[in-house]
């Protein structure tokens, strides 16, 4: 049996180079072309998180990698950690060892001692959800198909740098949202949407008499299919903007997904429900999540500070650990750690407790949590 060095922290800058080439050069083959994933994502795959970007090595050789990048995202009152995993991958000669399970178990060791509370992962692909992570059905869906429409009342231009001031300002404003500084959004607004391979992007913003009033960047896949990758602001210039891009770039269509409890981004228009948000989710410390989102908890249900949440056996298999919410002499007990994020952050299924209970009230008025849209300028 072969021995490798790992799975650690990429610890100085020669290995920090060589998980970078590891990770171009994989997507090269996959792709067909040769990508520049440092560039596109910043922040994830930069020296400065180069602990955070765990290695398997075959000498002075990187061959599996996986990294992670912690980020807050703010729910109206409440601020919780997340850590967005990315450049799973291993030298194609080093497959089928098993080595990015045991990269990924040092991740989720490494998340849970950094105090991340959600993991979010941008494949669906079964690598993960062996590992429980789960996609949540939490979005609707808008269709736009190009048409003739007055636009007269606004103006449509291409980004420029001195517009960030204005855009952050309506970013913020948005109670769902990963947190920004200004010097970090125009670092990935730049950055994150990169043209590569069957990809494009398009980023603008809309005018009305002079002042920019919203911001829509879009994803073209193979010259027809747009995707809203974010948007924020006026509701009808988005709508409207939206629908004039669709016709003037001569797309299919264009869909544009927002969270299904996500009212300030609700157009009026038709939509489509059922729709998974991108990636899939993981719950890293449950205890310490659901103390996080009590201030949330406290909006909309009225004994929020006498809930415990209570994780049990935690060293056991984490498809069978028990996750529990208890109030007062009433307990709910969730098994396994895929169920309780489904729980939590997607559908209600069906549940062995009465109508009659304060944790059905909790449930009720309170879950699922809402979360932005995953592939946004954050999605990394």
């Amino acid at each position: 049996m072969k021995k490798y060095l790992g799975p650690k922290s990429c610890s100085n800058r020669e290995e920090f180079e060589s998980a970078i080439e590891l990770i171009n050069n994989v997507f090269r083959i996959s792709n067909g072309f040769k990508p520049t994933m440092h560039i596109e994502f910043p922040y994830l795959l930069s020296e400065n998180n180069k602990e955070n970007i765990i290695i398997m090595k075959s000498g002075n050789e990187v061959i599996s990698i996986a990294s992670y990048l912690k980020r807050d995202i703010i729910i109206e009152d409440s601020n919780i950690k997340v850590a967005s995993i990315g450049a799973v991958c291993t030298d194609e000669k080093y497959r089928k060892n098993g080595l990015s399970s045991q990269v990924l178990d040092k991740v989720e060791e490494k998340m849970r001692n950094d105090g991340v509370e959600l993991a979010l992962v941008s494949g669906t692909r079964t690598l993960y959800s062996r590992r429980n992570f789960v996609k949540i059905k939490s979005m609707k869906r808008y269709e736009f198909k190009g048409k003739e429409i007055n636009f007269n009342r606004y103006e449509i231009s291409d980004y420029i740098d001195s517009d960030i001031l204005y855009i952050a300002k309506i970013y913020n404003s948005y109670n769902c949202r990963f947190r920004r500084s200004i010097s970090e959004f125009k670092t990935i607004i730049n950055s994150r949407p990169f043209n590569w391979g069957k990809l494009e992007y398009k980023t603008k913003v809309i005018r009305k008499e002079g002042r920019i009033v919203a911001y829509i960047i879009l994803q073209i896949i193979d010259k027809k299919l747009g995707v809203v990758v974010e948007a924020f602001g006026k509701i009808d210039a988005i709508d409207i903007s939206i629908s004039k891009l669709t016709k003037e770039l001569n797309l299919d269509k264009t869909i544009y997904d927002i969270n299904i409890d996500d009212k300030l981004n609700e157009l009026e228009r038709e939509y489509e429900l059922g729709i998974y948000n991108r990636g899939s989710f993981k719950i890293i410390n449950y205890e310490k999540l659901m103390n996080s989102l009590r201030n949330y908890f406290r909006q909309y249900y009225e004994y929020a500070d006498d809930i415990e949440f209570i994780e049990i056996e935690q060293n056991i298999e984490k498809s069978k650990a028990i996750y529990r919410i208890k109030i007062y002499d009433e307990t709910l007990d969730i098994v396994g750690i895929g169920n309780i994020t489904e729980l939590i952050f997607g559908k209600h299924y069906d549940l062995d407790i009465s109508e009659n209970t304060r944790i059905y009230s909790f449930i009720k008025k309170s879950l699922p949590i809402p979360l932005p849209y995953m592939e946004n300028l954050n999605y990394q």
